[in-house]
């Protein structure tokens, strides 16, 4: 199923941050999103592949993320449902 956009959305940009730096906003954008009860959220991580690629890796990974997929009107910003 491909998430669609929707400006309901919390989102996390990470323009301009480190991986390093990145990947721990990432962790606790998605932590806290959670214990808000918030189901689908965003992540602008841009184009640069070493970013997104990373990101991609931990999505897949993680055990809090049911689905995502890259957004089709952005391929720049990544779409997440979470498992609540």
């Amino acid at each position: 199923m491909t998430i669609l956009y929707s400006n309901i959305f919390n989102t996390l940009d990470l323009h301009g941050e480190t991986l390093e730096v990145a990947m721990y906003l990432v962790k606790g954008f998605i932590s806290d999103n959670i214990k808000m009860k918030n189901e689908y959220i965003a992540i602008i991580h841009g184009n640069g592949e070493v970013l997104k690629s990373n990101l991609l890796k931990y999505l897949k990974k993680s055990k809090d993320v049911k689905e995502f997929n890259i957004d089709i009107y952005n391929s720049g910003q990544t779409l997440i449902k979470l498992d609540i």
